[in-house]
């Protein structure tokens, strides 16, 4: 406990003293099975019935679905780029600030050109599997409605899916967090940090947990936290502009428009703080887990020769 502390210590000190990796917290991932699942419908019915409606606007423009493929094509490398950029930058952070190192932004992004390419295959790799495995398991669901299933069965067959994705989904997430680490702190190709990420995770398995779900309620407690209050001021803010009728309902419509805007922007904000804060998290309890693997190891040969 008192380990895991220092490590979300650590984490808040590193992201409060490293402002230069706010702006990369916006297309981080905390651990990729959250920011997944956040962005995925499991109200099968309503996501079928969305499904429909969009195929029958693309389907008579041909033009338009090969423009929206291009221009998801291209999102996608986009946001894994710039992903891969800030997952490097916070691990190669992490490492030097727990060297007591100097730490310059114009340096850190110059560092890691050596290792940005490995981190960018590997985020790709991974989240063209968890997509992968997404269509595996809902496009059956898909035609099984299509054909009229009821309510019910609905509902029983989307949690069986469920059951299959999350853990795969997480275990694909932390492989890919670790295999992150082993390329920028090691410097290891990326097949071998993956099977070096595998062993790790199944010796540490009940620790890395932990990990997790503290990081799972730190992280929904502080959102949803944030959410609240931006909320209540927004009350606040609609009521006052509620009671000046006197204004123009033009203005009116711009005030509660403008309120909307900063409490958007306010909460991906947040996100993006929580997001460097995770990414720090699991960079320091990697070291401390692969110091503890390298110990014993080093006693268990001891002990044999």
């Amino acid at each position: 406990m008192n380990e895991l502390a220092e490590i979300l210590s650590k984490a808040y000190r590193y992201t409060r003293n490293h402002k230069f990796l706010w702006f990369f917290g916006f297309f981080l991932t905390g651990w990729g099975t959250l920011n997944f699942l956040r962005h995925i419908d499991f109200n099968i019915i309503k996501l079928l019935s969305q499904v429909d409606t969009v195929g029958d606007h693309l389907r008579p423009h041909p033009g338009v679905i090969t423009a929206v493929l291009i221009g998801g094509t291209v999102l996608f490398f986009g946001i894994t780029i710039l992903g891969a950029i800030a997952r490097t930058a916070i691990i190669y952070t992490g490492l030097h600030s727990e060297r007591k190192e100097q730490i310059e932004p114009n340096v850190v992004l110059k560092k890691i050109n050596r290792y940005f390419w490995r981190v960018f295959w590997l985020g790709l790799f991974t989240e063209s599997f968890m997509l992968l495995v997404f269509s595996w398991l809902s496009i059956p669901l898909y035609f099984i409605f299509r054909g009229g299933s009821s309510p019910s069965n609905a509902v029983i067959l989307t949690l069986l899916a469920l059951v299959i994705f999350i853990p795969i989904i997480i275990i694909l997430s932390l492989i890919n967090i670790f295999s992150a680490c082993y390329i920028v702190i090691y410097n290891l190709p990326i097949l071998p940090a993956v099977k070096a990420s595998f062993d790790l995770l199944a010796g540490f398995w009940e620790e890395t947990m932990g990990l997790f779900i503290v990081l799972i309620i730190i992280y929904f407690s502080l959102f949803f936290f944030s959410a609240a209050v931006l909320g209540l001021f927004g009350a606040l803010a609609y009521a006052l502009a509620s009671l000046l009728k006197n204004l123009p309902v033009h203005s009116i419509s711009g005030i509660l428009l403008l309120i909307i805007s900063l409490i958007s922007f306010v909460l991906i904000f947040v996100n993006a703080l929580l997001n460097v804060f995770t990414n720090f998290a699991w960079t320091l309890f990697f070291m401390k887990i692969v110091k503890a693997k390298l110990t014993k190891e080093s006693e268990v040969a001891t002990t044999i020769a």
